[in-house]
């Protein structure tokens, strides 16, 4: 995730001026593998199918690692649409247990990576993610013209950043986050984008100045909303995107066209019409009414939302939200560029004052926008406590980690990062019951980066402590719930 606001202001009007010359769409299991030669690659026929793998070893680096569902009517002898899941926390076998079903329903190939992580850099992203593409298309039978990749966060960045930099890439589900910062250096590839952010996400004006930049330059694209914060999306906005995906694979011939496909696209963009009109969400409904009929007509009968898209496109409401819309996103930009530079020089107690100021502001808040708004300067406080108590502690500034940690106590006291980072601050001054304590916390707030705790240095004179073997037992049985 990046927090560098004016770097991320940048980087969008950099892609609007870029994407006019954007070049065209190129295109653990240990046990003894069965295999069949099919069109000179050699498939795993040993695969289980219709359930959830949690771990398959890279033949050519088994430190690497990938989650895996295949369709329980999965077959070597037909080629399967794929999509590679990348989790910020390395966590692949949790967005394809989240989705299986969605897999099953419409005959997809669902991977996702153990490795690939926030914080790493493209170069080795890229190692890892060429190492496992080229070992998952030697084993199982995928469609190498139906490639897709999706992600969260900062795993939303690095499927982008396979599409944007290497190619091959149909589409991309992005959850929670755009382009990443290396855009600004290089775009290769056009791909189709599907985007969903929720209401109250800090990535909100990120991902809408990115969607607007590109509609100007003609690249397929849709940006949907839901009414949450930063996570992973519900099975029900992933269930639009994939069939959004799959419409634009019919327009380009890439699969037959499936009229029962076009029916559930349509009624899905039917019924968020009404909620964003509900809500009085106009700049929703007329992106929704444009996106509908860019990618439907042709296949079905639009006409009456082109006549309802054309009033709303022409009218002073439109217009005048635009404006407001514009003026609240270069606001929001600012004020979180405040809050960034205020959290490095405000001790506890002020913070403790203007987080409670905050939270008043949420609550008195009469309209829709004002309270999202709030809430999401609140929330990206929380990501800048979350950041500064990571770096503190990483450089072993034991005084300031407290500090920022504290803060993070403060604005976001149910996420389990805070205790496991309490936990690790704990482990750094010997206190092993507060330490252990923390971690419990964070396991029952639904903690699951099991890597990260076991490497964690800090914890590795708790390894025989029964207390954290049971911690480590809980995250594994987090990650697979």
């Amino acid at each position: 995730m990046s927090i560098n606001v004016l770097k991320s202001k940048k980087i969008i009007f950099f892609i609007l001026a870029t994407l006019f010359i954007y070049a065209c769409k190129s295109e653990t299991n240990t046990g003894k593998e069965t295999i069949i030669k099919t069109n000179s690659i050699t498939y795993d026929t040993t695969l289980k199918t219709g359930s959830v793998i949690d771990s398959i070893a890279c033949v050519s680096n088994h430190s690497n690692s990938y989650a895996l569902y295949l369709p329980s009517y999965y077959t070597i002898k037909k080629k399967y649409p794929c999509i590679y899941f990348f989790d910020p926390h390395a966590n692949g076998a949790l967005p394809i247990r989240k989705y299986k079903m969605l897999a099953e329903k419409y005959g997809f190939i669902f991977i996702g990576s153990n490795v690939c992580k926030n914080g790493m850099q493209w170069q080795s992203t890229n190692e890892i993610v060429n190492t496992l593409m080229d070992d998952s298309r030697n084993k199982i039978s995928i469609d190498s013209n139906l490639i897709y990749t999706c992600g969260f966060s900062g795993g939303a960045k690095i499927a982008a950043s396979i599409a944007l930099f290497n190619g091959g890439i149909e589409g991309v589900i992005s959850c929670a986050a755009g382009f990443p910062n290396e855009a600004e250096k290089r775009i290769e590839y056009k791909f189709n984008y599907f985007g969903i952010c929720g209401d109250l996400d800090f990535n909100l004006t990120d991902l809408e100045m990115l969607d607007a930049a590109l509609e100007q330059t003609g690249f397929n694209h849709q940006l949907i909303h839901n009414d949450g914060k930063h996570a992973w999306a519900s099975s029900k906005d992933f269930e639009t995107g994939l069939l959004w995906l799959q419409i634009n694979a019919m327009k380009e011939h890439e699969i037959q066209k499936k009229d029962t496909l076009t029916v559930a696209l349509k009624n899905d963009y039917i019924i968020r019409i009404s909620d964003a009109k509900k809500k009085n969400d106009i700049i929703q409904e007329h992106d929704l009414l444009l996106g509908m009929i860019k990618l439907l007509d042709g296949l079905t009968d639009v006409i009456d939302y082109k006549k309802a898209y054309t009033s709303i496109d022409k009218g002073t409401n439109y217009k005048r939200a635009v404006i407001q819309n514009t003026y609240r996103q270069q606001t929001e930009l600012k004020e979180q560029q405040e809050l960034a530079k205020q959290c490095s020089i405000n001790d506890e107690h002020w913070w403790a004052l203007r987080i409670n100021e905050m939270r008043g502001r949420i609550i008195r808040a009469t309209l829709r926008e004002d309270k999202q708004y709030n809430q999401r300067l609140l929330n990206y406080l929380g990501l800048i406590a979350y950041l500064n108590t990571s770096h503190s502690l990483n450089v072993g500034d034991m005084t300031n980690a407290i500090k920022y940690l504290n803060i993070f106590k403060l604005t976001d006291p149910e996420n389990p990062d805070c205790s496991y980072l309490k936990a690790v601050y704990c482990a750094k001054n010997n206190n092993i019951e507060d330490a252990l304590a923390a971690l419990k916390e964070a396991t029952h707030l639904g903690y699951s980066d099991l890597k990260q705790v076991i490497d964690k240095q800090e914890f590795q004179y708790l390894r025989n402590n029964e207390d954290f073997k049971n911690i480590l037992m809980k995250i594994k049985e987090n990650r697979v719930n």
